[in-house]
């Protein structure tokens, strides 16, 4: 455990060291800063139609156990942010979000027991986010403190644009939190901002309690190159997950993106990969392969968006579990910024590895989907 420690510290030193050396410049100053806070909000809000599918347990899918033909209108997610300022260089976040962890008429929907519900089945709300962020203090870089964002897909996601339709696929199969309590330092190597990084140390308990001495170590690559047209991003991350003394349990996690930024189609693939160590039994290996595509139909009005994804819950295995693939298409209609219509499919398939040959069917589900943020 010592060595780890060790190793990520020298590394996070190097890069502050290195990023220092070829980038330090003084910090300007704005005499016309008055120190100011920002409100900002989104939401997404469905109406879905379950038009296939068993409502069997096994999966990650937001659908995968509610039954055939319900239906319902579902507030998927809701966010209240406040930002302030207090100076051009310091400024402090707080992220309130209602997110249930699964559709409306699953047995786990109802009650204390259903994510995103209070008690009594009504919408709650939990800290997403708490933390302050010192920009200068390391050349070119921002620190962060407290509960933030990780990096485990915020690039990705960002490129994908359609997180009011699904998550991205490390977090879409529960591989990974989107946020995280801890420190971060968030920087670039050039002006331009087309080579980063990131390093971070967290509690790799998401938005809950610490429940173990051990932390979760996250770095992250980036880079863009022919005006921010192709990005490559490179994210490795690993969190010790054993109770008391035992340093041998943990997850270890690599990623890749690659997304070509064209005009007007973007195109993006994503590779992730998680080794599950666990003592006294065999690692447990879940991968996958996301590739999507979006673009205009009318400019600044209506879009497209389609993707697909291949998940095997455990690439060491051949006779046990389902390999599952996920589909997603639809239109964008923007009848004025930052408010959309989003009309979609959401398909996620079953194949048994196994010899049994089990069949299970496809969870299906019809969706028009309201997004706006202000």
């Amino acid at each position: 455990m010592k060595q780890h420690i060790t190793l990520f510290f020298a590394l996070a030193i190097g890069v502050v060291l290195f990023n220092g050396k070829s980038s330090a410049q003084p910090t300007t100053t704005d005499s016309t800063f008055k120190p100011h806070g920002v409100v900002s909000a989104l939401f997404f809000v469905d109406y879905f139609y379950k038009i296939n599918g068993d409502s069997s347990a096994g999966s990650k899918g937001y659908y995968a156990t509610t039954p055939k033909d319900f239906q319902a209108f579902d507030i998927r997610r809701v966010y209240l942010g406040y930002d302030y300022f207090f100076s051009p260089n310091i400024s402090a976040s707080v992220l309130l979000a209602h997110e249930p962890a699964v559709a409306p008429g699953s047995p786990a929907a109802t009650g204390a027991t259903a994510g995103g519900l209070l008690g009594d089945g009504t919408n709650g709300f939990y800290l997403k986010g708490a933390n302050v962020k010192i920009k200068g203090a390391i050349p070119m870089a921002t620190i962060i403190v407290g509960q933030q964002p990780t990096p485990a897909f915020q690039l990705s996601e960002m490129i994908w644009s359609y997180r009011s339709i699904e998550k991205t696929l490390l977090d879409f199969r529960g591989l990974e939190g989107s946020n995280d309590i801890g420190v971060a330092v968030k920087g670039n190597f050039d002006n331009e901002g087309n080579f980063g990084y990131t390093a971070m140390i967290s509690n790799g308990a998401n938005q809950k309690n610490e429940f173990n001495k051990f932390k979760k170590y996250f770095g992250e690559l980036f880079a863009m190159f022919l005006d921010k047209k192709i990005v490559v991003e490179l994210v490795a991350d690993e969190n010790y997950t054993g109770a008391g003394s035992n340093d041998t349990n943990k997850a270890a996690t690599l990623k890749g993106f690659v997304a070509l930024q064209l005009d007007p189609i973007t195109i993006g693939v994503e590779y992730a990969g998680q080794n599950q160590t666990t003592e006294g039994k065999p690692n447990v290996t879940p991968g996958g392969l996301s590739v999507f595509a979006r673009g205009p139909i009318m400019e600044k009005t209506l879009g497209f968006f389609a993707r697909f994804d291949t998940w095997n819950p455990d690439q060491n295995t051949t006779d046990k579990g389902f390999n599952e693939n996920f589909i997603t298409a639809g239109l964008d209609w923007q009848p004025v910024s930052n408010v959309h219509i989003e009309p979609n499919v959401w398909i996620d398939s079953y194949k048994d590895k196994s010899s049994a040959n089990t069949d299970r069917k496809a969870d299906v589900a019809g969706r028009l989907t309201f997004y706006s943020k202000f």
